[in-house]
């Protein structure tokens, strides 16, 4: 007999895992674990609402039965549940609690027939900083949750450099408050062609200067703008900007393109070709001229609908470039059906070229295997002529670096432009 046999599914009642978390939060260190299925849609989609119904009180049965201290466990979203464990003696404990959970569901649940296996991803936080009520906890094992999801990992733990304890919430009003009044600014790298091209390529990089912070790094508000939301405006915002200043630039018919890195969320976000569509139309930039960057893992990890969406971007003409590439867990089986015309090798490689044979060797298989794919490649990271020169020599397209131009501003981008068209001319 299964748990959906013995009991009916278990109701979702996030409102009861908030108040009884917030109760608990007033006598004693609490702290709170939050735990989703991955990929609950496609096995719905696979093999039915029955069997995913059966899954989630099979589910929900062994969370109950996991041995935690005082704990009470609630099903808070389809396919997610929560924990709340009360009387903590440290909050270190909790990645303990995490590590049990996911052994838990690591062996297989038999629905029926079938023997399923079940992979979680699960996020963590206790009411140990005083300041924090229970939204801010939530929010807190939240943000876990989804860098757990970003690793391809159970969950995280907060002494790998993942630790957000000192969590900035006031940077991340401002990130929004910024995006909204157009207070960050593009700035612009060049992509020179190794093959006498005549168009002038850019990569689009946005900048944020802060009025009392100074200028803040995209490594700090990009997955900061990815963790909240903020990511998709502020997406949008990048591409209409990096188009209207394409459009005036001087010379703008003598033939221009640019690159705007673009995240897995606004792909998956419904209209989204639809809005570059419109942008192009906007500023009156051919679909020809507009590269969007993406990272490898877009391609891997994510559902159908990022891909879908690439594939329609691409039939606009838009141009689709793999960012970053090697660096994450790459695999050679969907290089057939990437809708991608660019490669882009990332720095780690190309900062190692001189003095590492076995960089040498992987950067060119990788330059040969975007070529096989009729791909065009661009090297990132150069530093020097030596390693300009030993890229031209291995049959790159392109390349980018500091040693060419470091990313400038749109004032400066313009003198570069007017003293690289003199040198041209």
């Amino acid at each position: 007999m299964t748990a959906l046999e013995k009991n009916e599914l278990p109701p979702i009642n996030r409102h009861l895992f908030i108040q009884c978390a917030d109760e608990l939060f007033a006598e004693a260190l609490t702290g709170i674990l939050v735990v989703n299925i991955r990929d609950f849609k496609r096995i719905n989609h696979t093999f039915g609402f029955t069997v995913g119904d059966h899954l989630i009180a099979e589910i929900f049965e062994r969370l109950v039965s996991v041995k935690l201290k005082q704990s009470r466990v609630f099903r808070v979203g389809g396919d997610e549940f929560g924990i709340v464990l009360s009387s903590l003696v440290d909050p270190q404990l909790l990645v303990l609690a995490a590590n049990k959970v996911a052994r838990l569901l690591d062996e297989p649940i038999k629905i029926g027939e079938r023997l399923m296996q079940v992979n979680v991803h699960i996020g963590y936080a206790s009411n140990s900083n005083a300041d924090y009520d229970v939204e801010n906890v939530l929010r807190e094992a939240e943000i876990l949750l989804d860098e757990a999801k970003r690793l391809g990992r159970s969950y995280v733990q907060i002494d790998d450099g993942n630790s957000i304890k000192n969590y900035d919430w006031e940077l991340e009003s401002e990130l929004n408050l910024a995006i909204l009044s157009n207070e960050l600014e593009l700035y612009f790298q060049p992509k020179i062609s190794l093959n006498q091209s005549e168009k002038l390529h850019f990569e689009a990089l946005a900048r944020w200067p802060h009025e009392s912070r100074g200028m803040i790094s995209p490594v700090e508000f990009i997955p900061l703008s990815e963790q909240t939301g903020a990511i998709r405006p502020l997406t949008k915002w990048a591409l209409h900007s990096a188009l209207r200043s394409m459009s005036e630039w001087p010379g703008a018919s003598s033939g221009y393109s640019v690159a705007v890195n673009i995240s897995v969320q606004s792909l998956e976000e419904d209209g989204f070709s639809d809005l570059v569509k419109s942008a192009l139309n906007i500023w009156g930039v051919n679909a020809e001229d507009l590269t969007l960057e993406v990272t490898e893992s877009a391609f891997i990890d994510e559902g159908a609908k990022a891909v879908e969406c690439l594939h329609k971007l691409k039939s606009l003409g838009v141009s689709i470039s793999i960012d970053d590439f090697g660096t994450g867990y790459s695999c050679l089986s969907y290089f057939k059906s990437l809708p991608a015309d660019e490669l882009k090798i990332d720095r780690c490689f190309v900062e190692h070229l001189l003095d590492s044979g076995d960089d040498k060797h992987l950067i060119q298989l990788m330059i040969d295997l975007g070529h096989r794919f009729d791909m065009e490649v661009v090297a990132e990271g150069i530093e020097n002529q030596e390693t300009f020169d030993v890229l031209a020599g291995m049959g790159c397209d392109y390349i980018q670096g500091f040693y060419l131009a470091k990313p400038m501003s749109e004032t400066k981008l313009i003198e570069w432009l007017k003293v690289y068209q003199k040198k041209s001319d």
